[in-house]
């Protein structure tokens, strides 16, 4: 939530109180580097659109 400069959810920011979605409508990943405390980041975006599977129907299991 901090590297975004934007107000987002249960994320508020004084210095930037509204949301951002032209940069910002993506989701962030976090890892953790070696050494700690080096973070990385990473961002990949949202998908608007619904995606559906293929149902099945349910059937017995078999071990």
């Amino acid at each position: 939530a901090r590297s975004r400069q934007e107000s987002r959810g249960a994320h508020y920011r004084l210095d930037y109180p509204n949301r951002d979605d032209d940069n910002w409508l993506k989701h962030t990943l976090y890892f953790q580097s070696q050494p700690v405390n080096t973070p990385r980041l990473a961002y990949v975006p949202v998908t608007l659109q619904p995606l559906t599977v293929p149902s099945f129907p349910p059937k017995k299991r078999v071990y």
